[in-house]
């Protein structure tokens, strides 16, 4: 009866308020769901041995986890990638903020639950038995894959020619999963591959102490690896500066690149000189109209190339 109920059209609407409502929560609950399952994923293959499929198995739980999230909040699942959006302006602070603080307490939740369903000992940091692995080495590699990572998703969730309007890519999980299996395979003995701040900050809940001076420093270069992506986002893709008012831009563009990106870090004078250049875009058919004869300059594919 009460299936019959449902489906007849009979069931009463819900108030408009309690849609907003959940509407507003459903993206931050659906990021911390999907660290949640990543970080531990990630934790019981660590603490039970599994490593030869460790970083499949990590980046199958990225796929489908972003897959079933995009429609709600983007799948972003790492706060280094949604520092990323917010520093290539396409997303607002406070999303960014809120995203990150849900992913990092779903990071958190599962590192508790592997530690109470495991009890085994791990910390964030250099893994490598077999040579003498020191911590720099640890976060080179760590901003190095976080770079890359943050770079992939951008581009896949965020380019403007990648994402036409009403008809955005299906291939952005399968994107950064990919890039999870490389950087899982190359950097696990390293750094230990996490290149996430919401996973290293549930992994260190995984033993005895956290080192926190370590998982401080794990933190900044993930952070600064999300400041790169940005930066190279917008060198190689200078159609990107239309997003931001400018349909101006020749690749490699470092300046302009970290005037959008870091505004803080620019003179004054630059700032203003690069208002009065730039030709700003004020409705979405000028941009549609930009876009369809664009073609990306020479030394942003050559950059490409080299990347």
């Amino acid at each position: 009866r009460d299936f019959i109920f449902v489906h007849s059209g009979a069931m009463p609407p819900m108030p408009e308020q309690a849609i907003r409502i959940a509407e507003g929560v459903a993206p931050y609950a659906v990021e911390f769901l999907g660290s949640f399952f990543v970080v531990l994923t990630y934790g019981f293959n660590v603490l039970t041995g599994s490593l030869v499929w460790m970083s499949t198995s990590v980046a199958c739980a990225i796929m489908v986890s972003m897959a079933a999230a995009a429609t709600v909040s983007g799948g972003h699942l790492n706060p280094a990638v949604s520092l990323a959006f917010g520093l290539a302006r396409k997303m607002g602070w406070f999303r960014v903020l809120g995203y990150c603080a849900a992913q990092l307490c779903g990071g958190v939740l599962a590192g508790y639950t592997c530690a109470q369903l495991i009890q085994h000992d791990s910390r964030v940091g250099p893994l490598a038995p077999w040579r003498k692995s020191d911590f720099l080495d640890s976060l080179i590699t760590e901003v190095v894959f976080t770079t890359v990572m943050c770079f992939v998703a951008l581009n896949c969730l965020a380019s403007v020619r990648n994402n036409p309007q009403k008809h955005p890519n299906q291939f952005s999980a399968v994107a950064v999963g990919f890039v999870y299996i490389a950087g899982g395979q190359a950097a696990y003995e390293i750094s230990g591959a996490f290149f996430n701040p919401a996973l290293t900050f549930g992994f260190s809940f995984i033993g005895n102490e956290a080192d926190w001076v370590r998982l401080h420093l794990y933190f900044a270069y993930q952070a600064l690896g999300a400041v790169f992506a940005a930066m190279l986002f917008f060198m190689l893709r200078p159609e990107e500066f239309a997003g931001v008012g400018s349909l101006e831009g020749e690749g490699l563009d470092w300046r302009r690149s970290c005037q959008v990106v870091c505004p803080c870090l620019v003179g004054r004078g630059q700032e203003e000189t690069g208002e009065k250049q730039s030709q700003h875009v004020d409705d979405e058919e000028a941009l549609a109209t930009y876009l369809a004869t664009y073609r990306s300059p020479l030394p942003a594919r050559l950059l490409a190339e080299c990347l």
